[in-house]
């Protein structure tokens, strides 16, 4: 090939020469082949390079198609490997430097490896998954940035998606606005911003249902999902941590068993107020409320397939989005809440404890069981509402003083609130049971009965007076005061200090310059009216210290700051007379309730004295059976039980009174009840719990069948005529539970799904939300970062990451046993039919001397009996 060997390879030549014979491929070749042969060692064939006085290392690389052939011959990647790492020993590092070009060339394929044998390999968290792990544990923005920091620092910054991948989530929110309405919570008194914030509703819900809808497609398919039975929206809200949320819990249900139900909320407005009125309602959000709902209600409810083959619903037929493939959903609207809220749509305001607000019935005639009263309608309120306005509100039916908003809703989706029932029935209740302990196990002076409630009666006063002062302190006066005050404060300083200075000018202490110097220190001062910290209303409220009057000083500048100063004094100090006047008497309720409470508890102290009595007596060991199943003790003790705690004592109703009988009898007093008795008062409160626990159960059925309404009704009927027989009154909640429930649990899927719990919790959220955001001055904006904070939490991938990760986090026995919860909820099953058997059983007696009575009754309105009979 023309190639000059002799010159490159005088070694070859040589030896092609003695052997004479060609120099070709195919000697080489062969050549080679003996030389490997000859200096192999395993894998590796090492020579010295006589010119460079280098060792040059080859390695017999094998071909591999199998894990097992390639670890039976894996010598060669060890040799390779030592041979790169062999000067100055650096092994170590060759073996880093291999890995790190393996992670760059085949990524995958490296972390593969890895897991195969066992080590731990952090993957690159993903921003749905880091939204998932934030929103789980509602870590505030600012908290997120430094608990990210740390992991990046920890992990690499590779091992998490950035920051704005993360709120690419929310990009997609609702559009949102923040708007003001002017206020007067007192009649007469400035009126103040109320600010308030609300969302497009009409989008809201058809995109968070085209949301769900798309994450289902994946698993049933657009077939399934088409053939929706229903859906139902409740539309609700409640006043609590300062602020009235209203929104909507939706309840989407398919004919086909195999696709889940999908429920959710959405919380659609926020109004911030210190408590909420019609009035208040009736200024921000139910105008933009009633026209929204109006449009849903009135318009078809289509879901379909879009111009991109993919699931939207929307509010009408579809036509304008250009919808194929599409069906018109079923839906109905309902309106749930607490019964003060009922008041206010229906214009009753104030007279949820008065008037049934289904019926035509007063709280004296519902108070009486067999009384059927008739049934409210729209007309008839409106009615009521124009004889209302007409007599200029002196003439007031039924608690009806406007007219009803959402009129457009029928009434009788205006749901029976179960929660709410839940929480008055079983407060009541046990109110009663530790009147009774009070009254006649403890066998207290009524003096100390009396000295007990008003204890409480005392510590709810305060908590409203503080309220009060609170809410004065907040309002546009309280703001006025507080202003005012640092006027007087700053005023009264820059008189002193102008004092000193007049005194200095007169004995020439001080230059001019300096004086000056000082005057616009004191200007600058006394510009910023507002209150800072450690400026207390002591301090406020010192006379100013007035300058010395013995030689006038010649400095016209210190003579105008003297006067300015001290007009500007006397006017803030004359405008914050009222104020000051008007906050002192509410103060003065505080410290007058404050120093009562005090005595109160000293009368008490005096009345265990007088008894022998410790403060760990029945009461105090009753206390602890409560917070032995999580019930807050501090509530109980104040007055009231939430609805959690509530459930909670529902839920361990025969553990809770077990352990009171056995309380009750081993401090029981000599001229109390006997033991007897105290079984007999444990076991009947007892039997009324679990009577209203069957009760609320059956009537929580989703799609209830006519027996579970009997049921319902056999429930019902034997828990009230026992929450009588104990002593407890019937209450507007007690006789919607009586007379109303069993008619709304015939609503399409029954009352199941469609309970308030998502308004209670949507007070906390917001109350969060207004906390991490509460620094931003601007509303509008505030109100934006909330809604695509919500957005990003809503986020059905986010959604889908939270569960799977709760799934797997679950316990995993070997072997397949029933949950705790499950036998639980089994035995509680199991109290409640014994608990309506023994009712039915005790019933007995009764209905049989009934029927002697009816039958000697006719007898002797017949004529056919004697006296005796």
């Amino acid at each position: 090939s023309g190639v000059n060997y002799s010159d490159q390879f005088p070694i070859l030549c040589k030896v092609a020469k003695a052997l004479d014979c060609n120099i070709d491929e195919d000697f080489i070749d062969d050549l080679l082949v003996e030389l490997v042969k000859l200096r192999k060692r395993g894998t590796k064939l090492q020579y010295k390079c006589n010119k460079s006085h280098r060792t040059i290392s080859y390695v017999h690389v094998p071909v591999n198609t199998t894990d097992k052939s390639f670890h039976q011959q894996k010598q060669w990647l060890e040799d390779a490997l030592e041979i790169n790492g062999s000067k100055n020993d650096q092994h170590e590092e060759a073996y880093r430097r291999a890995a790190e070009f393996l992670a760059k060339k085949e990524e995958a394929a490296v972390i593969k490896g890895l897991q195969k044998v066992g080590l731990p390999v952090v993957e690159a968290m993903s921003a749905t998954k880091m939204v998932a792990m934030c929103r789980d544990v509602d870590l505030p923005v600012g908290k997120e940035e430094v608990v990210f920091r740390h992991l990046r620092d920890h992990f690499g910054k590779k091992a998490f998606d950035g920051k704005r991948a993360m709120r690419m989530l929310g990009d997609d929110y609702v559009p949102v606005k923040a708007k003001h309405a002017m206020h007067s919570y007192v009649e007469g008194e400035k009126e103040e911003k109320i600010h308030f914030s609300y969302k497009d509703i009409k989008l809201a819900v058809t995109r968070a249902i085209t949301e769900r809808l798309r994450a289902l497609s994946g698993q049933h398919g657009w077939e399934k999902l088409k053939k929706i039975k229903r859906t139902d929206i409740m539309n609700g809200g409640d006043h609590g941590g300062g602020a009235f949320q209203a929104g909507c819990n939706i309840c989407v249900s398919f004919e086909d068993d195999d696709v889940p139900s999908q429920i959710f909320d959405l919380c659609l407005a926020e109004v911030v107020c210190r408590k909420d009125n019609a009035e208040i309602l009736g200024k921000t959000i139910i105008p933009i409320f009633e026209e929204a709902l109006k449009e849903i209600t009135e318009k078809n409810l289509t879901v379909g397939l879009n111009k991109d083959g993919e699931i939207e619903c929307v509010i009408g037929n579809g036509e304008a989005e250009g919808l194929t493939d599409k069906v018109c959903v079923t839906k109905i609207i309902y309106i749930i809440g607490d019964l003060a809220y009922y008041a206010m749509i229906l214009g009753r305001e104030n007279s949820s404890g008065h008037w049934c607000y289904i019926c035509k019935l007063s709280a004296k005639e519902y108070a009486h069981l067999y009384k059927e009263g008739d049934p409210m309608t729209y007309e008839f309120m409106n009615e009521c509402a124009k004889d209302y306005k007409d007599s200029k509100g002196k003439d007031c039916k039924y608690g009806v003083k406007a007219r009803a908003w959402f009129q457009f809703i029928p009434l009788e989706n205006i749901l029976c609130p179960l929660l709410h029932l839940l929480i008055g029935i079983g407060n009541d209740i046990l109110d009663n049971f530790k009147d009774v302990v009070n009254r006649d196990v403890e066998k207290l002076d009524p003096r100390e009965v009396t000295t007990r409630q008003k204890f409480v009666q005392c510590e709810l006063a305060i908590s409203r007076d503080v309220a009060r002062r609170e809410e004065f302190d907040a309002s546009v006066p309280g703001k006025e005061l507080s202003r005012l005050k640092g006027v007087i404060y700053r005023r009264t300083k820059a008189l002193a200090k102008l004092g000193e200075i007049e005194q200095s000018s007169r004995r020439g202490a001080s230059s001019k310059d300096d004086t000056d110097v000082l005057l616009d220190e004191i200007d600058d001062y006394v510009e910023n009216d507002e209150v800072v910290d450690g400026e207390d209303d002591e301090d406020q409220a010192q006379p100013p210290s007035e300058p010395n009057r013995g030689t006038q000083t010649t400095n016209p500048r210190l003579q105008e700051a003297i006067a300015k100063n001290k007009e500007e004094l006397k006017k803030a100090e004359d405008e914050a007379k009222q104020l000051i006047e008007k906050r002192e008497k509410i103060a003065t309720e505080v410290t007058k309730g404050r120093s009562l409470l005090r005595r109160l508890k000293k009368k008490l102290t005096d009345f265990r004295s007088t008894r022998k009595r410790s403060k760990n007596g029945i009461e105090a060991k009753m206390l602890k059976v409560l917070k032995s199943i999580g019930v807050e003790v501090t509530k109980y003790h104040g007055g009231s039980l939430t609805g959690k705690d509530i459930r909670k004592v529902i839920a361990n109703a025969s553990y809770v009174f077990d352990e009171f009988a056995k309380i009750l009898k081993e401090d029981r007093k000599a001229d109390g009840l006997s033991e007897t008795e105290i079984d007999k008062l444990c076991e009947d409160h007892k039997l009324t719990f679990l009577l209203w626990d069957g009760a609320f159960s059956t009537a929580r059925t989703i799609d209830p069948t006519e027996g579970d309404i009997v049921l319902y009704e056999k429930f019902v009927y034997a828990a009230v005529v026992s929450h009588i027989s104990i002593g407890c009154s019937v209450t507007h909640k007690v006789h919607l539970m009586y007379k109303h429930v069993a008619v709304h649990m015939r609503v399409p899927g029954g009352l199941g799904q469609k309970m308030e719990d998502w308004v209670e919790l949507q007070h906390q959220g917001g109350m969060r939300e207004r906390t991490q955001y509460r620094t931003m001055g601007d509303m509008q904006k505030a109100a934006e970062a909330r809604e695509r904070r919500r957005c990003e939490a809503s986020n059905t991938g986010v959604i889908e990451v939270q569960t799977g990760v709760h799934e797997r986090a679950k316990r995993k026995f070997k072997e397949k046993s029933r949950h705790v919860e499950e036998v639980r909820r089994e035995e509680r099953e199991l109290h409640r039919k014994l608990a309506l058997i023994r009712f039915n059983l005790s019933m007995i007696p009764i209905v049989r001397l009934l029927k002697r009575w009816t039958a000697a009754t006719r007898a002797r309105l017949s004529g056919t009996t004697d006296d005796t009979e």
